[in-house]
Parts: C-alpha cells; structure tokens; sequence
C-alpha cells in the first residue's frame, strides 16, 4: 500500500516540536490567506472522530459555495424575562443581541444571550470556546479557523463579532450600517471597521468592554476627499481592517449604497508612532498651511440659524 502523507497539521506539529510555532507554520502549509492576524487556523487533526466530521462538513459545503445553514435555539431565560419585562413596560428593548454560536454538520445553531462576551467566567488563560469557521479564498482554497462563539445581530443579520463576517457566509464584513445624512450637502460618509485584536488576542472576552464594530470617521462634499479620508486608515498595519465610502442621496434620508471598498495591503507599514520621551523629534512640514474653507462655503442644516448675540447689560 502507497504511504499517508502526513497533512499540513501534522507537519505544522513536526514543526513546531523542532521550535517553529504552530500557527505561523501551519499557514505557511497552507499558503498565503488574507484572514486577520488574530485569528488562529483550526487544528481539526487534534479533535475526536464526530467533532471533525462536523469540520469536514463545513468545509465541504464552503468548497461547493453554498451558504450555511442557521438555526437558532431557545433563547436564554434572562432573554426571554427582560423581553417579558419591556413588554409589559411597553417599551421597545434597546440592547444589542448577542448570541453563542455552535457548529453543526450543515452550519451554526445560535442561542440568544443577554451579555454577549462581557459576561463573567472568562480570564486570561481561558477565553472559552473557539468555533470552526470556514473560509474560502478566491482561488478555491478553503481554510478553517477558530473563531470566538459570540456573534450579534447586525440589521437583520448575525454576524461574527470579532471579524464582522456573516454567520452563513464568513470571509468578508458586512457593508457598513444605515445612517442619516447630517446634511444635505454632505453625501459622502467615511466609515471604517474598527477590529480590537491585540497581540494575538481578541478584546471583549474577559472584561467588559467595546467591541469590533463600524464606525464612522467623517463626511464630505466630495467623493474624492472621501476616498482620500478612506485611503488613509488603511494605508498603514494597525486596527483598521476595512475602510468605505458611502454615497447619500439628496434628500436627507438613510437609503445609501457603498461605492468604494479599501483594504489594508498584506505589505502595508507599520503606524508610525510618536517619538518617545529622549528621542529626537521631527520638523514641520515646509510650506504654508492649507487654509481652512469660508464658512460660506460649508452648508448648513435646514432650520439652522446664526447664533443668537447676547447684549450685556451695564
């Protein structure tokens, strides 16, 4: 009988064992991914035979492109109590929805809970359970990591709460939410997302905290400042992961459309950082500053008017 070839786990393991680390290694057999730095590959070699059949299953139906399927369960019963309590209140529950997320043979099942990753019984060395999270690349190449359970519900929509992917279809964030125009003359909304990993690990687990999420960053008159706004959060490496301009109509109201989608480079530089306490420090840029716009020129709300002139009394 021809000889196994051990699998890109099993020589990651080898790997590391000789002084390599298990991650970096293993996407080195795997190729290049452009996945978050943060995110670990699954090691589905080192599960028992059902919770790696339940990987492979996954894994098969990302290949093929299909979605995956959600199912949500019985909601916790502090949910389903405050839920109770807002409506006899009459009030609307303005929380967001978290939910803990399970892997199944053909997807996720989801139970609603009140606190999300804020809740108590995490420390630093056990930040509860990863789950298998499939994702394919362009080129057809499927690549399993291990994401955190909690995922939220984003416009109608779960998704994972530490990279912004959807549930049934992970790889990319979701489009930035619906917000008003402040004005009518400001079309253009700057908004990026905003990934708290650090140094290895995902904020929110073990204290209570923010959480990843968008977040808008500015508006303009023009569609080329904004891009330029845009271009510049994700021009360096940092925690920035996806950065977007979204054209508003005229009339005021909330329809919008992303137009334009920027992304940190795989070769970015670091952010460079302010000089510390002893080290030299840089000039001012030569030439004169760039002069600010006339108030004329900037439009105002409807229904604004000047500032009302207090007379002081003698």
């Amino acid at each position: 009988m021809p000889n196994k070839q051990p699998t890109a786990g099993k020589r990651a393991r080898t790997a590391a064992r000789a002084g390599a680390k298990y991650t970096a290694a293993l996407r080195h057999e795997r190729g290049a991914h452009p996945l978050p730095p943060h995110l670990a590959l699954f090691d589905a070699d080192a599960l028992d035979e059902g919770e790696r059949m339940v990987v492979d299953c996954l894994r098969a139906l990302v290949a093929e492109g299909k979605p995956l399927a959600v199912r949500m369960a019985e909601p916790d019963a502090e949910v389903v109590e405050a839920r109770m309590r807002a409506e006899e209140e009459g009030v609307r529950p303005q929380w967001k929805r978290w939910a803990s997320v399970v892997a199944a043979f053909d997807g996720y099942v989801l139970r609603e809970t009140q606190y999300g990753p804020a809740r108590f019984g995490y420390t630093s060395t056990s930040r509860g359970p990863r789950v298998p999270v499939p994702v394919r690349a362009a080129d057809g190449t499927v690549t399993v990591v291990a994401m955190p359970e909690w995922a939220w519900l984003h416009e109608g929509q779960w998704i994972r709460e530490h990279t912004g992917w959807p549930v049934e279809a992970p790889g990319r964030i979701v489009d930035p939410p619906q917000e008003f125009s402040p004005g009518p003359g400001l079309r253009w909304q700057v908004a990026v997302w905003l990934d708290l990993a650090h140094e290895g690990k995902v904020l929110g687990e073990d204290y209570a905290g923010g959480t990843s999420g968008w977040s808008t960053v500015g508006w303009s008159t023009s569609r080329e400042d904004a891009r330029q706004v845009a271009r510049a959060y994700v021009a360096h490496r940092g925690n920035h992961a996806r950065a977007g301009v979204i054209e508003h109509g005229t009339d005021n109201g909330v329809v919008s459309l992303t137009v334009d989608t920027y992304f940190p480079a795989p070769e970015a530089p670091a952010r460079p950082r302010p000089p510390a306490l002893g080290e030299p420090r840089g000039t001012l840029a030569a030439g004169p500053r760039p002069a600010s716009p006339d108030r004329s020129e900037i439009p105002e709300l409807p229904g604004t008017r000047e500032p009302s002139t207090r007379r002081t009394r003698r």
